[in-house]
């Protein structure tokens, strides 16, 4: 009698478990199409039943990052930080799971502007002792850079220094973590030693030729926040006719130029600049943002602009 108990219910267990896997796998399912369809709450909804479903299944860490992906389209990124740390704590997470999980949980901290979470979830990363050198490198550079949006330059500089002391990281990965000590020297207003090092980058041959240029533009920031806008005009106008650069290098160059002009009360040349921005195959978002508002401002203060430039 026992041994036919026991057998019926390991049938129910199997039959139970197959139809959650069935329910699990249905929800997944939906939610693809309905992220498809840009109905991302929905989608996450969806997800956050299958992730409660989905128990002692060895996809949960999966099906949690699909959530986080629906999150962060909704611009939920306190929902999606929270799923993070949830997914990166799982016992069935692989590793490369946790630290995609907890560079995920960065950005969503970023997105709602706290550094400090930002940088803690960088710093599980940094003690994981499955983190690899490739992972440690990104790590510490996203710390230097929340330790630089909140002001914490000595802090930044310090987590820069740590990236540049990895020794196997390639060439590409150590002019960035060069870009980030220039970028770091620029926000203390140091000028003169931000130029030395963006400058250093011109060095380095065994990189994208984009590298350099984004050296040069980097040095055009330099004497645009140093307010010797002529000179920086000069240089992003210069950077744009480079042989090698990206939509987001030449859409940052136009929008700079246009700004150094209108420092220096130009506002007719600032203006054709400004409209270049928005024509640029794959320039940033946020630079068309900035033009727009930028054209807008001008055409304001003088109407003359508008009828120029439509002349």
């Amino acid at each position: 009698m026992l041994k036919k108990l026991t057998k019926i219910v390991l049938l129910l267990v199997v039959v139970c478990s197959s139809t959650w896997a069935e329910d699990i796998a249905m929800l997944r399912q939906e939610a693809r199409v309905l992220h498809q369809k840009r109905q991302y709450a929905v989608a996450a909804n969806t997800l956050k039943r299958a992730f409660a479903l989905a128990t002692d299944d060895p996809q949960r860490a999966e099906i949690g990052l699909q959530m986080v992906r629906s999150l962060h389209a909704a611009h939920d990124y306190k929902a999606a930080y929270e799923v993070n740390l949830e997914v990166a704590s799982l016992p069935q997470a692989e590793s490369k799971q946790k630290i995609l999980a907890w560079f995920l949980a960065a950005s969503a901290a970023e997105k709602i502007k706290d550094y400090e979470l930002a940088e803690k979830a960088c710093a599980q990363i940094i003690k994981f002792p499955d983190s690899q050198q490739s992972d440690l490198h990104k790590a510490y550079l996203k710390q230097a850079n929340y330790h630089l949006k909140a002001g914490r330059y000595a802090e930044a500089q310090d987590a820069t220094a740590k990236a540049m002391a990895l020794k196997t990281i390639s060439a590409s990965k150590q002019a960035d973590a060069i870009t980030m000590l220039g970028n770091c020297l620029l926000a203390q207003k140091r000028y003169e030693d931000a130029r030395k090092t963006y400058l250093s980058l011109m060095e380095f041959d065994s990189v994208d030729p984009k590298v350099h240029t984004k050296a040069s533009l980097r040095i055009a920031h330099t004497y645009y926040e140093q307010g010797d806008y002529e000179t920086a005009r000069k240089l992003f106008e210069a950077v744009q006719k480079a042989d090698a650069i990206s939509g987001k290098i030449m859409s940052e160059a136009l929008l700079y130029e246009g700004f150094a002009l209108m420092k220096a009360g130009e506002a007719n040349e600032a203006a054709k600049c400004l409209e270049q921005v928005s024509h640029v195959k794959g320039s940033a978002r946020w630079h068309v943002k900035a033009a727009t508002r930028k054209l807008d401002e001008l055409n304001r203060a003088s109407p003359m602009v508008e009828k120029q430039n439509a002349e």
